[in-house]
């Protein structure tokens, strides 16, 4: 039997009700936000830590999903790669994370009784007819 290397696994600290607002929140920054951002923008590295951070406390830090947002950011760069080409990969490594953050919505909605619930951001048009 393999013996297992560095920390113990940590189970999910957030319920899917607490963890859906949260990966759709960034599923949104990203369209919002993120993607006009230059390919090097601090802002890009700030999102994609966030949703390393959110998945390992929606679904545990042993989750295959986490492992994939890792792979999606990664890529191959050379020395003559234009700005616009720089620019065109991190959109596609984006794209590659926000595939994995929509995935692990759908599987935590799994596991709501009502798995078409919706839940409404804070602060939104909506919020007073929630609250009625």
């Amino acid at each position: 039997m393999a013996v297992r290397r560095g920390p113990a696994p940590k189970p999910p600290s957030l319920k899917p009700e607490q963890a859906i607002p949260i990966l759709e929140g960034l599923i949104r920054k990203a369209d919002a936000k993120v993607r006009p951002e230059r390919y090097d923008s601090p802002l890009r590295q700030e999102w994609a830590h966030t949703g390393e951070g959110a998945l390992s406390a929606a679904l545990g830090s042993d989750d295959p999903a986490i492992q994939a947002f890792g792979t999606a950011q990664c890529g191959s760069y050379g020395p003559y790669d234009t700005d616009a080409t720089l620019q065109q990969q991190a959109n596609q490594q984006l794209d590659g994370m926000l595939s994995v953050l929509r995935s692990a919505v759908e599987q935590l909605r799994w596991m709501l009784p009502d798995p078409q619930q919706v839940f409404v951001p804070s602060g939104s048009p909506h919020d007073a007819y929630v609250q009625i």
